[in-house]
């Protein structure tokens, strides 16, 4: 709707209307219809029904694979590690992965062993596994280096733990409760000397 005032505001100068066509109610707005019938045509066929986002989502979350590149046979070589549920230690870091996210997006994980070749080589094998899944041009790429993974990548592994991160708040620590207390130095902060001349 932004976009829609947007540019009866800038690009014709607020002398147009907008009008909307809310989902299935195209029988409540017939004048609006009758506009768009003119301008774009009859429709040719019926629409399919709308599939629900929590239907499309769960699919996705179903649909992860996770396939390895590597060179270590002699040869470059795409083949398929695992299926969902994935955890962490399936990521060797001498070797390139592609993780596939339903087609939604496809991640390219470099790992820090890797080598220059497997590297170069895995983000066109990424372009060919997108082609050969049927994939629209338009699908999302990210390259994930080993250690420095963005939080997206992340969750879909079901543990993902980094090193030397803390666990929870950590341990706190009030006056009195960090160590034992000297009473030799408490005698010495106590001391006055006392200059005379």
């Amino acid at each position: 709707m932004l976009l829609a005032k947007d540019i009866r505001d800038r690009e014709r100068g607020g002398r147009t209307e907008i009008g909307v066509v809310e989902g299935d109610e195209e029988e409540a707005s017939q004048d609006l219809m009758k506009v768009l019938e003119s301008e774009l045509g009859e429709r040719l066929q019926e629409l399919n029904p709308a599939i629900s986002d929590e239907a499309v989502e769960q699919q996705q979350r179903t649909s992860i694979s996770l396939y390895r590149v590597s060179d270590s046979e002699g040869k470059m070589q795409v083949t398929e590690e695992a299926r969902r549920p994935l955890v962490q230690e399936m990521l060797n870091s001498d070797d390139c992965y592609i993780l596939d996210h339903g087609g939604m997006k496809i991640y390219v994980w470099k790992g820090k062993g890797a080598t220059k070749v497997e590297k170069q080589t895995a983000m066109s094998k990424a372009l060919e596994f997108m082609k050969m899944q049927g994939y629209p041009y338009s699908t999302n790429i990210e390259t994930a280096h080993d250690g420095s993974e963005s939080a997206m990548f992340k969750q879909l592994f079901q543990k993902w733990t980094v090193r030397d991160q803390t666990v929870g708040l950590g341990k706190t620590y009030t006056v009195g409760q960090i160590g034992k207390e000297d009473p030799v130095a408490r005698m010495h902060s106590s001391c006055r000397v006392w200059d005379t001349i």
